[in-house]
C-alpha cells in the first residue's frame, strides 16, 4: 500500500530529472550566482537592517535611575561656560 505511491513519485522524479536535469541544474546555478552578487547581498543586508532596527537605532540609551538617597537633594545650578 505504502510502496506503490512512493515508487510512482520516485519514477516521476527520475523522468523529470532525465528530461530536464541539465536545464534545472543550469537554472539553479544561475539563480545562486545572482544571489551571490555584491549588489544582491548588500540589498539583503540593508533589508535585514531595516527589519531589525526600523528607526536606525542600534542601542537605546536608558536614563540612569537616581538613587533614593539623592532624590531629596537639589540639583546644582547649570553653568554654561
Amino acid at each position: 500500500m505504502f510502496l506503490r505511491p512512493l515508487a510512482r513519485r520516485v519514477r516521476r522524479v527520475q523522468v523529470v530529472d532525465a528530461l530536464l536535469g541539465g536545464a534545472i541544474d543550469d537554472l539553479l546555478a544561475a539563480r545562486l550566482q545572482l544571489l551571490a552578487s555584491s549588489t544582491t547581498v548588500a540589498a539583503l543586508v540593508r533589508g535585514l537592517h531595516r527589519l531589525l532596527w526600523p528607526a536606525g537605532i542600534w542601542f537605546l540609551k536608558v536614563p540612569q535611575q537616581v538613587p533614593e538617597v539623592c532624590k531629596d537633594r537639589p540639583l546644582p545650578p547649570c553653568t554654561d561656560g
